[in-house]
């Protein structure tokens, strides 16, 4: 289903037309010629030196975002597959939202655009290779995932083929090599947990490996390196655990994640500082200060707190559809039908596959939910909202994507395990249905 739905993805949904792609989409071609690190313009502009084409390439599709009654056509793809790269005229180009991200976040994409390059030099061609190289690799990982998870495997696929997630698995987006690496990791350490007192689970470094690479991509996932204390709380939660060299796998993720933190927040540049002629075309936001936001949440923690909760109820709505059926970088969302009925699939999934967890796993389960959720809000008001701002509104259901398998292992009970088989076709023609309906409304949108 991935590969069939997600190569039409690839397709049909026009360039740039997730969110941020373009600037995804240039991070990974700056990464893909060997440059790891953003380079600073007059120190007030973030980005890199990139072919003039990319910009060119930019242009001629960033004019559909946010505008609902704009069409591409099969003439105007033809028209921009004639682009050529010319990667000898360069010209400084800016992406300060994405240039600060770990260049690991960008593997796949840079490895399709680099391998591409032998065959091609058509801009066009070059970013679907970013894209299928994205898709496949995430492909993988979930497939990996799905051979070692040893309960609730058919709800982690179900979470892995919901619409919005296979529409940002299709696409040039930083997440999806860490959504791919969180379901694996997190599937290995439930793994972790079946196994006999005493016996070795295989491959551990690579499960260790994928959740350093996570933490460095997005450090508000730190906290997923405990889940490799979750086997230790099979009958009680022992404390001392963190006494025990189980911990460095925390420690290693936390010092990794911080030193690429501190690198990036010396590159960053809020839009109050950037060059005056083009900021207003970045994606950063008037009266953004990290350092002074993080000192006014310690200042009112109280107020933050209120600030969050009081967020998380009123965006609730937008973030489940986000979550389960959104497309694109607008307010593009499946019919309501199709978004109950695909909770209904999701939730009928989860109370009816078996749950091997106790309930003090569920509740270090839920310590590290919440602990990334704390993170996400703080990095978030840091680097999005105005010092102070009363509201954070920039929740959105695809960042709780590597946080889902998660979520449902703390709440899944399997009372339904007799229907279990009937259960899982059910869910399985909603996800097609699903699918089916998202390729239809991307069609409907950018093209017909």
């Amino acid at each position: 289903m991935a590969l069939l739905f997600g190569c039409l993805l690839v397709i049909a949904t026009p360039p740039l037309q997730s969110p941020d792609e373009y600037n995804h989409f240039f991070r990974a071609f700056q990464i893909s010629e060997g440059n790891f690190y953003p380079k600073k313009l007059n120190g007030n502009r973030l980005g890199e030196d990139l072919p003039v084409s990319l910009y060119a390439f930019k242009t001629a599709f960033t004019p559909m975002i946010y505008d609902y009654g704009s069409r591409t056509s099969y003439s105007e793809m033809k028209s921009v597959l004639a682009l050529s790269l010319q990667p000898q005229y360069k010209e400084f180009t800016d992406f300060p939202n994405t240039a600060i991200y770990a260049p690991t976040s960008y593997l796949p994409q840079a490895l399709g655009i680099f391998f591409a390059r032998y065959f091609t030099d058509r801009v066009l061609l070059l970013f679907y290779a970013a894209r299928l190289f994205n898709l496949v690799c995430w492909i993988f990982l979930v497939w990996a995932a799905l051979r070692l998870m040893p309960f609730q495997r058919q709800t982690m696929a179900a979470l892995a083929l919901l619409p919005a997630s296979l529409a940002i698995a299709a696409s040039c987006s930083a997440d999806v090599f860490s959504n791919g690496l969180a379901f694996y990791a997190i599937a290995f350490f439930c793994r972790e947990c079946t196994l006999n007192v005493g016996e070795k689970a295989k491959s551990t470094n690579y499960a260790f490996g994928a959740t350093m690479i996570v933490a460095l991509n997005k450090l508000v996932f730190v906290p997923l390196a405990l889940l490799s204390l979750l086997k230790e709380f099979r009958r009680k939660i022992d404390w001392k655990i963190f006494l025990r060299p189980a911990l460095m796998p925390l420690l290693l993720c936390f010092a990794v994640a911080v030193w690429w933190g501190v690198k990036a927040n010396e590159w960053f540049i809020p839009y109050d500082k950037y060059d005056q002629e083009v900021r207003h075309l970045q994606t950063l936001n008037p009266g953004v200060n990290p350092s002074e936001q993080i000192s006014f949440v310690f200042s009112n923690l109280f107020s933050f707190v209120k600030t969050v909760a009081v967020s998380v109820i009123r965006t609730a709505p937008s973030t489940a559809a986000h979550l389960v059926g959104k497309f694109g970088w607008e307010k593009n969302y499946l019919p309501v039908w199709m978004l109950a009925l695909l909770w209904m699939a999701l939730i009928i999934l989860v109370f009816s596959e078996k749950n091997m967890l106790n309930p003090y796993q569920r509740v270090w389960l839920s310590g590290i939910i919440l602990c990334c959720i704390i993170l996400w809000a703080l990095t978030m008001y840091a680097l999005w909202c105005p010092v102070g701002a009363p509201e954070l509104d920039n929740w959105q259901g695809r960042y709780f994507v590597p946080l889902a398998p998660l979520i449902t292992m703390a709440i899944g009970v399997g009372w339904g395990q007799r229907l279990e088989k009937n259960n899982t076709v059910f869910s399985l023609m909603i996800l097609v249905s699903g699918e089916a309906m998202l390729i239809y409304n991307v069609l409907a949108r950018y093209w017909l």
